[in-house]
């Protein structure tokens, strides 16, 4: 019997793979049509230990790449413009050893990506004119303009996620690490230490922000404070013309480059960096991030007292006490640091 998802949907011959999924065409029973049916693909194996360091990146990988699916559907459910392809349904099928797998039914698309044609193409007998390309761009720039109209960036466009439909119509493909901006905004699923996109593609300000950023991360490790505090202060302005304020580069840049100044005792320059971090990262999203965030509320306790404002430096310790007490314990290191700096700060000079 054939296999249906949803009781409807017809899985046939595989279309092809990405970094995290297979696509298939299928065919939707109830409403007699032909679909393109994407399924996240599972991890290929599991080590059998599963506190090992392997079965736990491999994990990790995993709920990155389900996170991402979903996200995807979402993205793409939210456009409704002829360039992009239209969601029909999505879910989840459980299979009889229990596994789940994530399932997005859309359009079925016919024609032949931009990247094929390009490299398909006789350059000397029949090249393209001057006319296709600039319609082939005007339509990519009309998808483009309609989806940043709802705050959604790409990020990876490239020859190999445009399709020219046998119709000749332009649709961009795979909204996968595609971001949302504003209020809407989806959690970031994107490495500190991951490029976004593909590197040929990818915009000269995004190669350059990258490289100075590894830069500055490279000097703040090697203990050049004073070095790494200009060149991440650099890359986050740089970033920040391209970036909302919870991009993991900007805030990456804005921790290091805060904490650099900070321990060459420049407080006047290291407060609105560390604020910055703290006010858009999300302590929620991870232990490390939430001790991260955390640990420089303590640092912006202590610039504020170097600085002449014991007041609210007080004030900031008495924030962050309770909070570091339920992270490290009450009789933690941490917590008795903070009491002794908050003593300091009472005791009359």
């Amino acid at each position: 019997m054939t296999e249906l998802l949803a009781g409807r949907y017809r899985i046939d011959g595989l279309l092809g793979r990405g970094g995290m999924s297979e696509v298939y065409h299928g065919y939707d029973e109830r409403l007699d049509r032909r679909v393109a049916i994407k399924v996240l693909r599972p991890p290929a194996h599991v080590p059998a230990a599963p506190d090992s360091p392997e079965a736990v990146e491999i994990l990790d990988a995993l709920d990155r790449d389900r996170k991402r699916f979903l996200r995807e559907i979402r993205v793409t459910a939210q456009l409704e413009h002829p360039g992009t392809p239209a969601v029909y349904d999505t879910g989840v099928e459980t299979a009889p050893d229990g596994t789940t797998r994530l399932w997005l039914v859309m359009q079925l698309l016919r024609g032949s990506t931009l990247e094929a044609l390009l490299n398909d193409a006789d350059y000397d007998s029949s090249p393209f004119s001057i006319a296709w390309a600039a319609a082939i761009a005007a339509q990519i720039a009309a998808v483009l303009a309609d989806v940043h109209r709802v705050d959604i960036v790409h990020r990876d466009i490239k020859p190999g996620n445009v399709m020219i439909t046998d119709g000749g119509l332009v649709k961009v493909l795979d909204f996968g690490i595609a971001i949302l901006r504003g209020a809407g905004a989806l959690p970031r699923l994107t490495q500190v230490d991951c490029t976004v996109g593909t590197p040929a593609y990818m915009s000269p300000e995004q190669c350059l922000g990258q490289v100075v950023h590894l830069l500055g991360a490279a000097l703040f490790y090697a203990g050049e404070y004073t070095r790494a505090a200009a060149v991440l202060d650099a890359a986050g302005r740089d970033y920040r013309r391209y970036f909302p304020p919870d991009d993991p580069n900007v805030l990456d840049c804005a921790y290091h480059a805060g904490h650099a100044y900070a321990e060459i005792g420049k407080p006047g320059k290291a407060l609105p960096q560390l604020r910055f971090y703290v006010q858009n990262a999300d302590a929620t999203a991870s232990a490390d991030e939430a001790r991260k965030v955390l640990e420089t509320r303590f640092v912006i306790a202590q610039l504020l007292a170097a600085d002449g404002y014991p007041e609210e430096a007080l004030a900031e310790l008495q924030v962050v006490r309770p909070l570091l007490a339920d992270t490290f314990g009450s009789g933690s290191i941490q917590v008795r640091n903070l009491d002794k700096h908050a003593v300091r700060l009472r005791t009359p000079q």
